[in-house]
């Protein structure tokens, strides 16, 4: 019996998977406004890594990605993304869990009511009540602002504007989402007249390109153009003709060096009748350019 030993060889293959870096876009937590039913974000890997695959799990999906950037098509819910990456030459070898957090609004309810009481005097009433909306109710004369109110009730006596235009206009915010409607009537004869509220559909919101977006109204209100400015006010773009269809007519506008791209991000979006006057004013939300 000859006594001795021999060399074996084993190959050991290791992996330590770092964190991913990525950019989410928009960036961090998002609140998403509108109700939605379904939100698209985009997922941006400035450093693509080798041998690994980003693996995201929230309550409506389950996805690996390996091609950068991608889009994920979420259920409109509140969620959290939970992400790692997952190395392809050591499988069950994976980095941390990291989350990026999305928070979906119900859409604003902007509707009231404006009641006759007795001579001039009309109760301004908004119709649903929530404890973390913060509103602002405008009354306009012949255009002129001429009163403006901060509860969810009140009496006001509109005899200083007989046989005038009147509009009551409430703005409804519940931070960052916003929205408002129009209460319109003359005031020739207070006690008889005719009330007409704007009724006004906006869609998609958020919207990926502005040559989505469409705007209908369902009582015939005079929508002509539209604005966009930035969420503190500035002019982002000029005004734009509203067609038929209720899109935006970029091409051979009359109006000016029209520009239909955006940054993503939140905007102000101002509805005008032909005459240019404001109707109605929207957060609007521009994501995945």
């Amino acid at each position: 019996i000859a006594c001795g030993f021999y060399d074996k060889q084993v190959r050991i293959v290791a992996d330590s998977v770092e964190n991913p870096d990525l950019v989410f876009n928009p960036q961090n937590q998002e609140i998403i406004c509108g109700g939605l039913s379904q939100f698209e974000v985009s997922v941006n890997n400035p450093i693509p890594k080798n041998n690994r695959n980003l693996r995201i799990k929230s309550i409506s999906l389950d996805t690996i990605i390996d091609t950068y950037p991608a889009k994920l098509a979420l259920l409109g819910r509140s969620d959290s993304l939970m992400y790692w990456y997952e190395s392809t030459i050591v499988p069950g070898c994976k980095s941390h869990n990291q989350s990026y957090r999305l928070v979906f609004r119900d859409s604003i309810s902007t509707h009231f009511t404006v009641k006759w009481l007795n001579n001039f005097n009309y109760s301004i009433v908004k119709s649903i009540k929530n404890t973390s909306d913060s509103l602002t109710f405008n009354i306009s004369k012949d255009n002129e602002l001429i009163y403006t109110n901060n509860l969810d009730s009140f009496i006001y006596d509109f005899q200083n504007a007989a046989n005038a235009s009147i509009k009551v206009t409430l703005i409804v915010r519940n931070t960052p989402c916003m929205d408002s409607s129009i209460y319109e009537f003359s005031a020739n004869n207070l006690s008889n007249r005719v009330h007409k509220i704007t009724s006004i559909s906006i869609s998609p919101n958020p919207i990926s390109s502005l040559e989505q977006l469409n705007i209908q109204s369902s009582n015939n209100q005079n929508v002509a153009f539209v604005r966009i400015l930035s969420i503190d006010g500035k002019e982002v773009i000029q005004k734009v003709r509203i067609d038929a269809t209720g899109k935006l007519e970029f091409k051979n506008s009359s109006l000016g060096n029209t520009n239909n791209e955006l940054l993503d991000g939140i905007y102000l979006l101002e509805i005008l009748d032909s005459k240019s006057n404001r109707i109605k004013t929207e957060r609007l939300q521009k994501i995945g350019r």
